[in-house]
């Protein structure tokens, strides 16, 4: 099929050309996604490690109250119990993140005559306020030696502070936390643990973290329990059980990335039950906790994914102009050959014969047809002049 002037213009002008703008223009968006890329996990890994030391910090905080609360139980063994809530309540005045505290004795080591004793003062969990309130765990909650008691136990026979997994404190503080506990002695001999409580589900709340739309952050522990989650129902939850189900196996290798190393920068196609997500991760050395900042892709790419589109549009409606200049100029450049195609023909003998406008046939072709046709026809003229001339001659000779 042959092409007209108009449709080869179109063909070899300006698709080219739309093909080359587009080829630059995409080729300068991957270049922009790349860049948006590097400069995104420069500054997100960046705001993780921010994040994760601002953290950490507030719980080295924590983690002195009860040390120092441990020594001084260690050197002055006489203290009142009138002395210890007040040592509790200062220690949640001096720290507004701590929940709560005990100061739990070994049994029968505070008074002969009482089994347990454990001071608890906390923070309401229903007042707006945030009221101190103050209990002992030992005769008004539960007996806090029993296996379940991690804070206690653990402490009791590492004889080293320690940090917990999440739990539920039902009977005493009644919300999910996270507790540090630091043995105190009586000369080589354990007397008992202090402790401060950290809330999880206010986690985020006593914290100065701004964190944009379309970013969240997760803690979770060496063991990998969420700490904290922006989702309240996955707190103290496994990892895996974000998953729901979906894409097991990339959650539990994303998982342990993240645990394997102190920071980085992870892409992964399922987290947090959600897909396509950008994870930074940093950790925290004082309870080895990583800290997660989770970022959709589709938001760290908008941009770029904006600028394509843009550029896509850009690319249509050029190509529509360019169509349309060449589709008028070509027109502009056609009608003198038809004029003279029927002008040819109008030589030729065929002026009342409609001059063919086949789309198939180009008009430079359509051209040559009508001089070939118009050289057919002078040949044949001259051939009948020259017919004409001869039969003249003979003519003449006979009459002579």
């Amino acid at each position: 099929m042959r092409l007209s002037i108009r449709a080869r213009m179109m063909l070899y002008i300006a698709a080219p050309i739309v093909l080359i703008y587009v080829i630059y223009s995409l080729y300068s968006t991957f270049e922009s996604r790349a860049t948006v890329k590097h400069n995104t996990t420069q500054r997100m890994s960046a705001l993780a490690s921010s994040y994760a030391n601002q953290l950490d910090a507030r719980l080295r905080e924590a983690e002195v109250i009860a040390d120092t609360t441990a020594a001084l139980l260690g050197s002055y063994p006489n203290v009142t119990e009138q002395q210890m809530y007040q040592q509790l309540t200062t220690n949640l005045e001096l720290v507004q993140l701590i929940y709560g505290g005990v100061i739990c004795f070994e049994p029968f080591l505070f008074d002969p005559n009482l089994r347990l004793f454990c001071p608890y003062v906390h923070r309401s969990s229903t007042d707006p306020d945030h009221q101190l309130l103050r209990m002992d765990i030992g005769s008004e909650g539960y007996d806090y030696t029993h296996e379940q008691w991690v804070w206690w136990n653990k402490t009791k026979n590492t004889r080293q502070p320690i940090w917990t997994e999440p739990y539920f404190d039902e009977g005493a503080g009644n919300i999910l936390m996270s507790t540090y506990a630091s043995p105190f002695f009586r000369g080589e001999k354990f007397a008992g643990v202090t402790t401060v409580d950290i809330p999880l589900k206010g986690l985020r709340d006593s914290l100065d973290f701004a964190i944009g739309e379309g970013t969240r952050f997760s803690v979770i522990s060496p063991e990998g329990v969420f700490i904290f989650n922006s989702n309240a129902d996955l707190i103290n939850q496994p990892v895996a059980t974000a998953s729901n189900g979906k894409d097991q196996k990339v959650v539990d290798k994303t998982l342990a990335k993240i645990l394997s190393s102190q920071s980085g920068f992870i892409e992964t196609e399922r987290w947090n039950r959600r897909d396509n997500q950008w994870l930074f991760h940093a950790v925290m050395p004082t309870t080895h906790w990583h800290l997660v900042v989770e970022l959709d892709q589709a938001q760290a790419l908008a941009e770029v994914s904006s600028k394509m589109n843009k550029t896509l549009g850009f690319a249509a409606t050029l190509l529509a102009l360019m169509l349309l200049v060449i589709w008028y100029t070509s027109k502009r450049f056609a009608r003198p050959i038809l004029k003279l195609t029927e002008t040819v023909a109008a030589m030729t003998g065929n002026s009342g014969a409609p001059v063919s406008l086949d789309s198939n046939r180009d008009e430079i072709r359509r051209l040559d047809d009508s001089f070939k046709r118009m050289r057919q026809a002078i040949d044949d003229k001259v051939r009948t002049i020259e017919e004409q001339n001869l039969m003249l001659r003979n003519y003449q000779e006979t009459l002579e």
